[in-house]
């Protein structure tokens, strides 16, 4: 005999379709889009960007600039993740950054 799911009033057991159990593969791969949807949808914030500008000394901000610092920020992530990759680790360490905005 099958259940009513809590969410379906008025259905007979018979109009209930089960839904197939999440395989560990379905499961990972779900976490891992999750993962990676959230790596590359990462900003910085607008307001702490245009906070650390202010702070610097500027007066005004425009409404470009915190798009576009986080276009640096990426473009530099990336060359130190390859940099860290070129010397065989995992891990980016300070010497990657300073070789990616010496550079």
């Amino acid at each position: 005999m099958k259940k009513l799911p809590l969410n379906a009033p008025g259905l007979s057991p018979d109009e209930v379709k089960p839904r197939p159990p999440l395989t560990h593969a379905k499961l990972f791969t779900s976490r891992l889009k999750r993962v990676f949807e959230v790596m590359f949808l990462t900003e910085l914030p607008k307001a702490t960007i245009k906070r650390v500008f202010k702070d610097a000394g500027a007066d005004r901000v425009s409404g470009d600039v915190p798009e576009r610092v986080n276009e640096i920020v990426t473009e530099m992530a990336k060359a130190a993740v390859e940099s860290a990759e070129e010397d065989g680790r995992k891990t980016v360490s300070p010497r990657d950054l300073k070789l990616v905005v010496v550079s």
